[in-house]
């Protein structure tokens, strides 16, 4: 199923939320062990563009992204 720009924008912004509080708790509980989800999140979003300027190519891949981030089990 095919989702629009809108869609996809709505999906990105309750993505960066989610994982966003998830790794906030990671990293108040300070563990020391690598985590890549929480380095990969960060530079997935330390230097986003606005969703408003991005293209819909540029808004699959940040979305699909952020699912595989989600994914992780270290996340």
């Amino acid at each position: 199923m095919a989702r629009t720009p809108d869609e996809t924008k709505n999906e990105i912004r309750k993505l960066i939320r989610n994982i966003g509080s998830r790794v906030k708790n990671i990293e108040e509980l300070g563990f020391v062990a690598p985590q890549y989800a929480t380095n990969k999140f960060h530079e997935l979003t330390d230097d986003i563009k606005p969703l408003s300027k991005m293209d819909e190519k540029e808004l699959n891949t940040l979305y699909r992204d952020l699912k595989y981030v989600d994914s992780l089990k270290s996340s």
